[in-house]
């Protein structure tokens, strides 16, 4: 008994020399931080270990053994990463993974089954729309960023153009511009125009979301911008003063 417990004294060490902990960061092609990729390393053998970017595209992942491990990291907008087999030494390590935004369709696609996971850091509904779909899926007047929400579940627009969240008042939506506040501070709606090319994605959340989100009750939108280029644009309107008449439903 006493050669078995100094037998098991002596290999735990061991195995704990053996674990492997990686602490990662998810950036995309600016180096600006992704939240909400899932990340995913593979070994040669068992069920991969995966994990979750927090806002600042920081996660954690704890490997059982040292060695060779696949990786690949997904996010809606953004391409797929898949890279090789990269080797891991027992202890610490360190992990950075870049995911470009799409920029156009891909003529290929596979679509696989994955089953859906319950991801305790994320724990508001979530639907996006990236700026692939925004340019590029046709709908009504698309120089307006206003009218292609529909396109996400929950929102339905008006005979006035307005759109309404989970069949709210407009007002009753909190809008946001890379988190600063986007509402028009009389009315509460969303007034302000934004050129639809600099937009890189719409986020919408419609349950369970922090209260720092503020006092929309009917959901959270939240317009993505992404860097501006050297172009010049032009836009105009229509400065002629005209009556109109609308109506909301309650």
């Amino acid at each position: 008994m006493r050669f078995l417990a100094i037998l098991v004294a002596g290999a735990l060490p061991c195995l704990l020399v053996a674990q492997v902990a990686i602490t990662g960061r998810v950036v995309d092609e600016t180096g600006a931080p992704v939240d909400g990729v899932r990340v995913e390393l593979r070994g040669s053998d068992g069920p991969p270990i995966s994990a979750s970017s927090d806002r600042a595209g920081n996660f954690r992942v704890a490997l059982p053994v040292a060695g060779a491990y696949a990786i690949r990291a997904e996010r809606l907008g953004f391409y797929l990463f898949e890279g090789k087999p990269r080797p891991f030494e027992p202890g610490p390590g360190e992990l950075t993974i870049t995911l470009n935004h799409l920029q156009e369709f891909a003529d290929h696609i596979d679509v696989i089954y994955s089953p859906p996971a319950i991801d305790p850091s994320q724990p508001a509904e979530r639907k996006e729309l990236d700026n692939t779909e925004i340019l590029t899926v046709p709908y009504p007047a698309p120089h307006d960023y206003r009218n292609a929400l529909p396109m996400m579940d929950g929102v339905v627009q008006d005979n006035s153009g307005r759109a309404h969240f989970n069949g709210a008042q407009q007002n009753q939506t909190n809008y946001t511009l890379d988190g600063f506040n986007l509402s028009d501070p009389v009315t509460g709606r969303l007034e302000a125009r934004v050129n639809i090319e600099s937009i890189q994605a719409m986020e919408l959340q419609t349950s369970r979301y922090s209260a720092e989100n503020g006092r929309g009750a009917a959901g959270v939108l939240d317009l993505k911008t992404k860097m501006g280029d050297d172009r010049f644009r032009f836009g105009g309107t229509n400065f002629i003063p005209s009556l109109s008449s609308e109506s909301e439903f309650t």
